[in-house]
């Protein structure tokens, strides 16, 4: 069976043959909510193709008939509670936002509210960590409870390969070290991937540059007031315990 349906030279069928039913919500292997990185246009687009040839493609079988509603409303329904919304940019808050814990279990920013926040993506194996770790500790002891911080470290493996290991092995590097404070799964804060979190960090404190709000390294730093607004950041050589004055100011 052939479709007259051409785009770039090759079939629909063939374009869509990484978008049967099962593959776009694969699409959220990175760990934040299946289709949360969908556009919503592309996610309609994707969706209209398959409901209205009430088809999919199979590279091993070809076309195979299905009835596309259950999945229509399931799909749906993962893109409603994904948790993040589908324009960072016009989110108000970090409150708007839901992330993964280490262990996959998703976790409301909301939670937090009421806090200040410390916001930093970590490796085990750069030259920062040690020194990282233990004074975000430090931070954690002496202020968690006097003055209710949280610290949230998103681990990344996006520079030099640093953050090489499965959650389970980070989380047991972790525990190692002593870590005290909030470990979320290893996430993208750079390109297209990016973690929606880390695109709205970047979006209200792009940094010193702001043609390029890119992070430079493990061990950003963004600080986030009690009403879940993001108002500092800082470059990974500026130490945690060098930023106690800056959060003073916020609890």
């Amino acid at each position: 069976m052939k479709t007259k349906n051409k785009i770039n030279g090759s079939s629909l069928a063939e374009q869509y043959s990484c978008y049967s039913p099962f593959n776009i919500l694969y699409q959220s292997h990175l760990g934040y909510g299946p289709v949360c990185l969908m556009t919503g246009i592309e996610l309609i687009r994707r969706l209209w193709y398959l409901v209205s040839k009430k088809q999919w493609w199979c590279q091993d079988r070809g076309f195979q008939t299905i009835n596309m509603l259950p999945f229509l409303l399931l799909t749906l329904v993962t893109f409603v509670l994904s948790g993040n919304p589908e324009n960072y940019e016009n989110a108000s808050s970090i409150y708007d936002f839901t992330a993964q814990d280490i262990k996959g279990q998703d976790v409301p920013l909301e939670k937090y509210k009421g806090h200040v926040l410390l916001i930093v993506n970590v490796a085990s194996f750069c030259d920062l960590t040690q020194r990282n770790y233990e004074q975000l500790n430090k931070l954690y002891e002496e202020y968690a409870d006097s003055k209710g911080l949280r610290i949230l470290a998103f681990p990344s493996n996006q520079f030099k390969q640093q953050e090489p290991g499965t959650n389970e092995e980070i989380a047991e590097f972790a525990a190692k070290h002593g870590a005290k404070f909030d470990l979320f799964s290893k996430i993208d804060v750079n390109g297209d991937n990016a973690h929606p979190v880390y695109k709205y960090l970047k979006h209200k404190q792009p940094g010193a540059n702001e043609k390029d709000s890119s992070i430079e390294w493990n061990f950003t730093k963004f600080i986030v007031d009690k009403n879940g607004q993001v108002v500092e950041r800082y470059p990974p050589q500026k130490d945690p315990l060098d930023l106690v004055s800056s959060l003073e100011k916020y609890f």
